[in-house]
Order: structure tokens, then sequence, then C-alpha cells
């Protein structure tokens, strides 16, 4: 049965209704999208390429172009994330592999994307120590790329690569041994469920959950900490303090199992750090919301205080935000749908929005990721179905 709101789905409007899935990524994979080159960037775990469709042709306003085969660019075997650095138009895509080490493939967006191919020949490769890389990220400021990487056996992996010298115009340190820096522990856990990271470019800290997947099914997870890693003295330029401890944050408990942490993302306007937990895909998901003013890399003062939550559906797992409207979009895998959360009024220094009840809108089955493009006016989510277009909301929207 399904269950449609008349008032935002109708002849008229239709912000409320689901829109098709193109059929271009039905086979589920990382998403991210470089609006410069109005470009969004498809990794298929089942392939060995990036497909690279047209946000001007397919997005949440206009499906021209949604229906057309998308062209691909070749990548490391079994890609699992991706990261694009603006500032540099240089896409990077962590691939897991079939060995001991991953990759991360270093694209052009400039000269490979959804109209322009010719550099999509011409694809570097960066080595990731661990195995199984599971998300990436990128501080443009520092030009540095940050590789999460569970490895089965100890400590979980950060990897520390300087961009500056491996982008899409200098390939010369592509070759580099990276720092690490240790999160977690999935030493005899039977299966890992993810290591997800973010950054924050105001204070140069990244911050890293972690969720395990201990079987059997339905399957408890296990976790209920964010890690908070000073990129100060971790990051391309000074390496010192990739070897320490990083500060906790400790999300509030979602018993038996706990609220397990996993999607992560960070409001650059808003200085707050946004949580898709998980809770088992068992319970009514949550979203953490951390002041990242008071929990960074260089002032820990606020770290040890529990973050206030705000409702999402069963099985949050995912979550982008739209930076215009300080917009949460939260995937919940267990509830087909994507909740909208206003982070205006639920962020880390007002919390007065938080209690309220957010919006879902309607997505298909099982979604895993999103990317935002504002300019396309479009939030891109990834189902198992394909990929399905919701349209961004506005303060009118509210």
């Amino acid at each position: 049965m399904s269950v449609i709101d008349a008032s935002r789905c109708n002849a008229r409007v239709t912000s409320g209704c689901r829109h098709p899935a193109p059929a271009f990524a039905s086979t589920p994979g990382a998403l991210a999208v470089d609006a410069a080159v109005h470009t969004l960037y498809h990794a298929s775990g089942g392939a060995s390429s990036v497909s690279m469709i047209s946000t001007s042709a397919c997005n949440a306003d206009s499906m021209t172009g949604c229906a057309q085969t998308p062209v691909t660019v070749g990548v490391g075997e079994s890609p699992a994330a991706i990261a694009v650095n603006h500032r540099t138009h240089t896409v990077y895509v962590a691939s897991s592999g079939s060995g001991a080490t991953g990759t991360v493939s270093v694209i052009d967006a400039n000269t490979c994307n959804a109209t322009d191919q010719a550099g999509c020949a011409h694809v570097q490769t960066l080595q990731v120590p661990g195995g199984n890389p599971d998300d990436i990220a990128v501080n443009a400021r520092t030009d540095t790329i940050y590789v999460g990487t569970i490895t089965g056996s100890g400590p979980d992996l950060i990897s520390v690569f300087n961009g500056a010298i491996c982008n899409a115009t200098n390939t010369l340190g592509c070759d580099q041994t990276p720092a690490t820096v240790a999160v977690g522990n999935s030493s005899g856990i039977a299966e890992t469920s993810s290591l997800n990271l973010a950054v924050n470019l105001e204070t140069n800290t990244i911050y890293a959950s972690n969720v395990y997947d201990i079987g059997p099914f339905p399957p408890p997870f296990l976790g209920n900490t964010v890690y908070v890693i000073n990129g100060a003295s971790c990051d391309a330029a000074n390496t010192t303090g990739c070897n320490q401890s990083p500060a906790t944050v400790t999300i509030a408990p979602n018993p038996p199992f706990g609220s397990n942490p996993s999607g992560i993302a960070v409001d650059q306007g808003t200085n707050t750090i946004y949580t898709a937990n998980i809770a088992d895909g068992e319970h009514p998901g949550t979203v953490s919301v951390i002041d990242g003013a008071t929990c960074n890399g260089q002032n820990t003062s606020g770290c040890g205080h529990t973050p206030v939550t705000t409702a999402a559906a069963f099985g949050a797992n995912s979550l982008a935000i739209d930076p215009t409207t300080h917009t949460v979009y939260v995937g919940n895998i267990e509830d087909t749908s994507v909740s909208v959360i206003n982070g205006e009024t639920c962020n880390g220094t007002n919390a007065t929005g938080c209690n309220q009840t957010p919006k879902d809108v309607a997505v298909g089955d099982y979604p895993t990721s999103i990317a935002i493009d504002p300019d396309a006016h479009t939030a891109y989510v990834q189902d198992a179905e394909g990929v399905t277009l919701v349209p961004l909301t506005r303060d009118a929207d509210r």
C-alpha cells in the first residue's frame, strides 16, 4: 500500500510526488556532483567505471536527458566512494579492488565530464594501504584527500594524501605514500558496514563515523562514536599529528545496539555536523546535530556533550546538505524515503526546530547515497531502482 500526501502531490503541486528513477543507475553506487561542469558522477559498485550524467539535461525540472545512455570513464575495481575538489575540479574515486591495497582514481573534471571526454583516457591512480576503501573526503582549502579504509584486522585507517601533487593538472606525486590515522577497530568483526568521512573547511577538522554489522539477519549494528581529527596537524602540509588519538563524540544511545552513526556531513554556513543514525535499521532513525564551533580539531570543549537529535524515518543512513538553504536531506534505507530537515532551525547553535517532524519525500527502495546540485535544483538519490530526482526545498516550501 502506498500513502500519498495529496496536498503535495496533485495536478498543480508535485513536490511530494516521486520523480521516476532514470535507468542509467540501476546498480547502487556512490554519487557526487561538480556543478561547474554540470555533471553527476555515478560509481557503480558492480563495474570498474563511473558514469557521467548531465545535470543540465537530467534534473528535477527537466528529465529530457535522463533516458540517454551515459558516457563512462574507467576506474579501479569496485568503486565505493567519490569526492570532488571544486577548486581544482578533480574527481577522486575510491575503489576497494580485489587485493590488500585499494586505489583512488584521479579524474580531471574539466576534460572528463558529461559533455567532454577528451581527458578520460588519462586517469591517474593513488594506492591506498589497508584495502577496502569505504569513503573519501576532500579539504579543498588545504588540498588534502582523506580516504577511509576498513581493514578487518585491527584499527580502521584514514589515509592522508597531498592533493596539490596529485590532481587534475599535477600528477607528479600520485605515487606518494600517505600518512594514516587509526580509528575504531574492525578486528574479528564478521562484516563491517561503513566508515564515513566529512571535512569542515572552516576549522580544518575531519569527522569520521564507524558502524559495524556483526550479523546474522536482521543484523545488529554497533557504534555510537564520531571521531574528531585535527587537520592542522594532519593534512597535506603537516602530518605530525596523524598518529595521535582523535577526540570523540558519543551519540545518544538507542538500546539495545546503539544509534549507529552512519552518514555524516558538514554545513559550513552554520558550522554544524550532522550524522544519520541507522539505529540497527529496526528502529526509527535519528539525526544527531553537533556544534562545530565547540567540537573541532583545536577546540574540543563541546565534544563531551551528547548532541541534540532530530527525527528521521527508519534506517537513516546517508545525508547531504543544500548549502544555499541549509536544508538537510536524509536517506532512509528501510523506508523508501528521504527526510527533509530545516537546518536553519536545527543546527549547532539553534535547536528550536529539532523537535519538529520532518517532511518525507518518496524515493525508490533502499536509498543509499545522495548528491546535491543547487544549480540544478535537484537532490540526486541513489536507490535500488536507479536515481530518483528530488526537487530541492526552498524557503517558500517550508
